[in-house]
């Protein structure tokens, strides 16, 4: 794999905001793995009762062993059920499942080592079950091949400590090339998983822009909308909005063409974010704009007088004509219990009366 490459998936997958996302998206899988190694620890630890070791030691460890990864994999399971529709956990299942991965690869060392006091002869059966779940589920090869490092160390002095016999040139070469086969198909994996992510984000970001202003459209505007009253639902923060409509554009579409028009809709998507920084700022469709100001809510003064300064009337060039960049602006503060759309449509009125305000102080013709 390219050094390029490899840089980039240690970018984007030291985000777990991205690996959480990935893990989100496959919610079914791992929760029908996790409830697959559930299953299997039930029907260990049946076994076990059935057939109890002889070591009294041993047939308690084993089963102590399997109700750890039991739980662990039932309570990860319900977890990820319960998070499939929640947005803004994404950080935190990808920890809890990153958690749980390493959990039960430490599970298969232990059990592996359990069953090397026995004279085990089979030294790879439960180092490749653990390898395996921790291939599968960590997406972070950062995260995963350290692990499985420390884990082979682990397990090569237990099986040392336990029987020095146990220590043959064959074992040692099995468990290393078994360590190499695992982790070169999850580092291919995590591969495949960052291309997809990109691609993913790339087709959201497409369909969440518009390509005239550079701003976010529409079908985002509507998308944060639902996000935004969900939240001032379960908290009370305010934000302003803010509804913005450019003066004149149909004079200018008449007297010089639709890309002139065109061309002053683009200046004000250009414009407007250096006015409402880190704001919420879309293009609604027309001539028509939306600013939502919740983060930087105290700078609403400051970013008014901004527009003030900046859209409320200048003058731009394009192919040689003088064009007037005028945009009427209307303003409401959210106030508690409302819902947005009583927000937006105090503030659609309001820019209807500062419409006709602004267009006589700057004498500009049309509408």
């Amino acid at each position: 794999m390219k050094k390029g490459k490899v840089e980039h998936i240690a970018r984007r997958y030291s985000n777990y905001n991205i690996m959480g996302s990935y893990i989100k998206r496959f919610i079914k899988p791992y929760t029908i793995l996790l409830c697959v190694v559930a299953i299997f620890e039930v029907l260990l630890t049946i076994r076990e009762f059935l057939l109890p070791h002889r070591d009294p030691f041993r047939h308690w460890a084993y089963i102590g062993s399997y109700f750890i990864l039991f739980a662990a994999s039932v309570a990860s399971a319900i977890f990820l059920l319960v998070q499939r529709k929640k947005t803004g956990r994404e950080k935190l299942i990808a920890i809890v499942i990153h958690v749980y991965a390493i959990v039960a690869m430490l599970w298969g060392l232990g059990v592996s080592l359990l069953d090397y006091m026995g004279g085990g002869v089979v030294p790879v059966v439960f180092f490749t079950i653990l390898a395996t779940i921790g291939g599968l589920l960590i997406l972070n090869p950062f995260v995963y091949l350290p692990s499985m490092v420390v884990l082979l160390i682990g397990m090569i002095v237990g099986m040392y400590l336990i029987n020095s016999e146990l220590i043959s040139i064959g074992n040692l070469i099995n468990i290393i090339i078994l360590f190499i086969m695992i982790g070169v198909v999850s580092y291919r994996t995590t591969a495949v998983a960052v291309i997809e992510e990109d691609q993913r984000e790339i087709l959201i970001k497409i369909g969440n822009m518009d390509t005239l202003t550079g701003l976010k459209n529409e079908n985002a505007y509507y998308r944060f909308l639902d996000d935004l009253d969900d939240r001032s639902q379960k908290e009370s923060f305010p934000y302003a909005v803010i509804v913005m409509d450019l003066n004149g554009l149909k004079h200018v579409d008449d007297t010089y063409g639709h890309r002139f028009g065109a061309h002053l809709i683009s200046t004000a998507g250009k414009v407007l974010p250096t006015v409402f920084k880190n704001s919420e700022i879309f293009h609604t469709g027309g001539d028509e704009f939306v600013a939502v100001i919740v983060n930087e809510f105290e700078h609403l003064d400051e970013f008014l007088k901004d527009f003030e300064n900046n859209l409320e009337c200048q003058t731009i060039s394009f192919e040689g004509v003088e064009l007037t960049l005028s945009l009427a602006r209307g303003v409401a503060i959210h106030e508690p219990g409302e819902k947005y759309n009583d927000t937006y449509q105090r503030a659609d009125r309001d820019m209807y009366v500062n419409k006709p305000i602004v267009k006589a102080k700057h004498n500009i013709i049309g509408r």
